[in-house]
């Protein structure tokens, strides 16, 4: 009926995933941050200079997205943000998924945290090019990303590469 704990002695050994295969291994993971300040009145998408590119091992491969984007909106009503991950080359490329703040953005220097998680199916084992995007909602106000400037905002994303 068992053993008992005080027989449970020492170390166990590392155990090496390597010969691991089948759906669902981690193949790699890679990650970018950004901090710079960007500002626009723009109703179409604009770069926020966050951006990561990863190369699939496998055509099969799923990458599985993370993001954390700091947004913020201003104008007498506050206007509206929001962000895209788009992927494909620059001036070709393919949005994926909106990412809305979590809180209300209205009100005067609106600043809220938008995150997503997105699957992937990139179907190549060339490099694939992930990018966020963000407008503002209202014309006539301004939405900014890493907003307030130099307060240490920082948005992120990280790529992970799924065995399918």
């Amino acid at each position: 009926s068992g053993i008992a704990s005080s027989k449970l002695t020492g170390a166990l050994p590392a155990i090496d995933g390597s010969a691991l295969t089948g759906v669902g291994k981690v193949l790699q993971v890679v990650s970018n941050t950004n901090n710079s300040y960007v500002a626009t009145n723009s109703t179409s998408y604009v770069d926020t200079g966050l951006s990561l590119s990863i190369t699939p091992s496998s055509t099969s491969s799923k990458i599985l997205i993370m993001m954390s984007v700091e947004l913020g909106a201003d104008g007498a009503d506050g206007g509206a943000a929001n962000a895209q991950l788009t992927h494909g080359a620059s001036g070709s490329e393919t949005g994926l998924i909106t990412i809305l703040p979590t809180r209300d953005m209205t009100g005067l220097a609106a600043i809220g945290m938008g995150t997503a998680n997105y699957l992937h199916s990139a179907n190549t084992t060339s490099s694939v090019l992930y990018k966020v995007r963000f407008k503002t909602n209202q014309t006539g106000t301004s939405s900014r990303f890493n907003y307030p400037s130099g307060t240490g905002s920082t948005s992120s994303i990280v790529l992970m590469e799924i065995g399918a």
